[in-house]
């Protein structure tokens, strides 16, 4: 073996930083050929390998200034030059000392890049047995024929291997979420160990490796334990840093690379990317126990089968996506004649012959909205998908969610992994609570790994390695599923659409509908509005004019006087009250309504109101028990006691009135029960509408006081409920939660 010398100091093997390795600019290339870098146009070699002299029988300082073509014997200078000016890269043949070489061209950082290959290196190979063209036809049919993926690797596998005659070849794919790789196909000498299944971590194939793959997608290493040649300058004369080598069949890998083949016992490599959408799906890696040179012809041949077999793949996976589009299509197209026949989104999706579990392959789908939740097929509970959708309101925004480890993001699902292992939502609507979600079991596999994945290096002593142990190592993963695929997330995205769309069409038409009912409403409150301050105004002008009357008379007599001025004290209250709610839409419609939040006890506050009715003699019994004491607005809960009491006595046809107040543990409740007409169950869903009455138009008001009281109650965060029957009166209630911090 030869020693050259080098003009940059070796550098330790240190594999905490293999993955930040500068791999593209070894300034060293493998000692089986020669590289010459030469400027433009004049082609005057500034860089050297420095193995020159074993090859070419001239040293590299003799090389070094010196016309490229004064170098070759061939071809002749105008050939050479057509070669450089159309960027050819095919092997030119060149002769130097009477040696036979594979000219390899590439440009280079400025410079144009020569590659010497001796034509005479055998390491053993045979020369095909047959024409090569020949070869490579049958190689492409055998391709083109395979029935199914799996058969087109395992084809690619022996032809790659009939060809380069290495001891394995394997076809290794990458994992697109982890990076690890798996053996999908393999040939091999029957006396080695099968490597088919196996798994192999991220880190054996490191990142800047993988770029490299994708631009230099072939790579020969003739012998592992070769020792580098170092070029001659070590740094690009014209950029004064060292010379890109990235296009460079040559170029010197990573020692700790040449340390890893060493450790599986292999002397000799030769890698083929296999990329799809300009990313590297995978790669046929051969190994060798022996060194071995391939000649270029052979590798180019090797390499155009395996771009092959990548246009192949990504023509099989389309086929497929478009199969699959073509089936979502179809069961999407039927899923939203579904839903707008049934005016329901949720039974639309899950109710008829098709669902939207059909649309991927899953075992469960649920739907969610507005709190309502429907579901086919294999879910959670109820209880469980509450509390899922509950957590995805904070987790979903425009994009979905794909995961197969649904208990790893949330650790609840571990009690329902044999349902929903995995999981596919989508929001159609955020703001409306709307969620479609499907599910997948958890899949209990065994995966097999060429060594433990958790030790990508060993120690030696004091030095890091690369991991010598590839033994079986197996690892069952629990709580994951199968992996949702792009064509299902996809085809989820654009049900989501559907149903965004469905769901914006009804708003579209409930919002029609409301407007045509506020403007309704608007004339009818305008007119009532009208009518309700006329009427008190009328008696008081009626009234004004009796005490005028009574004032010119000879004897007016006090309780003549105090009759009339209780009528006016009257109408004056009514007309207070019809302010005070004007106010309050005002405020509620322009979303003002602030709460003065105190801490008091609600049942002082209810004794308080009562005690007022009772001037006016009104039969109210009051119940209270428990803490009845909490943050809440005084004032305004007056207001709701008042209103609920005086609907009760207005339609309570003067029968006793109850009024109870329970303290929770962590709310209060509290209800106005009356014995009087009832509300019919019709105009029960409407009552705490605006301008809504209880009962007959023969009583007066604008309809406001329930739907002012509703509006008071959920600010605070409570909600008011009624239960009613005609003939046999109604019972108001409403719930608040205890409160917050009172405001100072």
């Amino acid at each position: 073996m030869h020693s050259y010398e080098s003009d940059r100091p070796a550098e330790p093997l240190d594999l905490s930083t293999c993955d930040r390795e500068p791999i593209h600019i070894p300034g060293s290339i493998q000692p089986h050929g020669v590289l010459l870098a030469a400027t433009t146009p004049d082609l005057v070699i500034v860089q050297a390998s420095a193995n020159t002299g074993p090859l070419l029988g001239r040293e590299h300082r003799d090389v070094l200034g010196a016309p490229l073509a004064a170098v070759l014997e061939s071809p002749d200078p105008a050939e050479l030059d057509r070669a450089i000016a159309s960027r050819s890269i095919h092997p030119h043949a060149i002769r130097i000392g009477g040696r036979a070489f594979d000219g390899i061209l590439h440009h280079a950082d400025g410079l144009v890049i020569l590659e010497l290959e001796p034509t005479d290196l055998a390491d053993g190979l045979e020369p095909p047995p047959r024409d090569l063209y020949e070869l490579i036809h049958d190689g492409l049919a055998g391709l083109d024929r395979a029935p199914r993926l799996a058969d087109l690797w395992q084809r690619l596998a022996a032809s790659i291997r009939r060809l380069s005659g290495f001891d394995r070849v394997m076809i290794y794919r990458f994992d697109e979420r982890d990076g690890s790789g798996q053996v999908i196909a393999e040939e091999r000498a029957p006396d080695m160990e099968p490597y088919l299944g196996l798994h192999y971590p991220a880190s054996d194939v490191p990142n800047q490796a993988r770029r490299l793959y994708r631009q230099n997608r072939l790579r020969l290493i003739r012998d592992a334990a070769y020792e580098p040649a170092p070029l001659v300058p070590a740094d690009n004369p014209r950029t004064g840093r060292p010379l890109d080598l990235a296009g460079a069949v040559l170029r010197s890998v990573s020692p700790i690379h040449c340390r890893y083949l060493a450790n599986i016992g292999v002397r000799a490599s030769m890698s083929v990317s296999l990329v799809k959408d300009e990313q590297l799906w995978g790669l046929v890696a051969c190994h060798h126990r022996a060194p071995r040179f391939v000649p270029y012809q052979t590798r180019v041949v090797c390499g155009f089968l395996g771009d092959f077999a990548s246009w192949s793949l990504r023509g099989r996976l389309e086929a497929e996506e478009s199969d699959r589009a073509l089936r979502s299509h179809a069961v999407r197209a039927q899923l939203v004649e579904a839903m707008t026949a049934r005016a329901d989104m949720l039974a639309g999706l899950v109710g008829g012959d098709a669902s939207a579990l059909d649309l991927v392959e899953a075992r469960g789908f649920a739907a969610a909205h507005c709190g309502r939740i429907e579901t086919r097929g294999a879910t959670p509970s109820r209880e469980q998908l509450a509390a899922l959708v509950t957590w995805l309101e904070g987790q979903l925004g425009g994009d979905p969610l794909a995961t197969d480890a649904l208990p790893a993001i949330y650790p609840p699902a571990a009690a329902f992994k044999d349902t929903a292992s995995g999981l596919l939502a989508v929001a159609a609507s955020t703001a409306r609570s709307a969620y479609l979600l499907w599910f997948r079991p958890e899949c209990v596999r065994d995966v097999a790994w060429a060594g433990d994945p958790r030790k990508p290096v060993e120690l030696a002593g004091e030095q890091l390695t690369p991991r010598t142990s590839f033994a079986l190592w197996k690892e069952t993963v629990r709580e994951r599923s199968l992996p949702w695929a792009a064509w299902e997330i996809r085809a989820a995205t654009e049900l989501r659409t559907e149903a965004g769309k469905f769901l914006l069409q009804q708003i579209a038409e409930a919002l029609d509908i409301e407007l045509g009912r506020v403007v309704d409403s608007r004339d009818e409150f305008l007119s009532m509005a009208s009518h309700e301050l006329k009427t008190p105004t009328t008696t008081l002008r009626l009234h004004l004019e009796m005490l005028r009357r009574l004032a010119a008379g000879r004897e007016p007599t006090p309780d003549k006087l105090l009759a009339r001025i209780d009528k006016v004290e009257h109408q004056v209250g009514r007309l207070e009250l019809l302010i005070d709610h004007l106010l309050d839409v005002s405020r509620l419609a322009a979303g003002r309504l602030d709460l003065e939040r105190t801490r008091f006890d609600l049942g002082e506050l209810a004794r308080e109101v009562v005690e007022r009715f009772g001037d006016a003699g009104a039969a109210i019994h009051l119940d209270v028990a428990g803490d009845l004491s909490g943050a809440w607005d005084r004032f305004r809960l007056g207001q709701v006691l008042t209103n609920l009491l005086t609907n009760a006595l207005k339609y309570g046809e003067d029968r006793p009135i109850d009024l109870t107040l329970r303290g929770e543990p962590d709310r209060v409740r509290c209800a106005v029960r009356d014995r009087g007409l009832g509300i019919p169950p019709a105009d029960q869903a409407r009552l705490f509408e605006r301008f809504e009455r209880a009962s007959p138009v023969k009583f007066a008001g604008l309809g406001l006081g329930l739907w002012i009281a509703r509006q008071i109650v959920e600010e605070h965060g409570g909600r008011i409920t009624v239960d009613s029957e005609p003939g046999a009166g109604s019972t108001f209630t409403f719930e608040l939660p205890r409160g917050g911090r009172a405001e100072a």
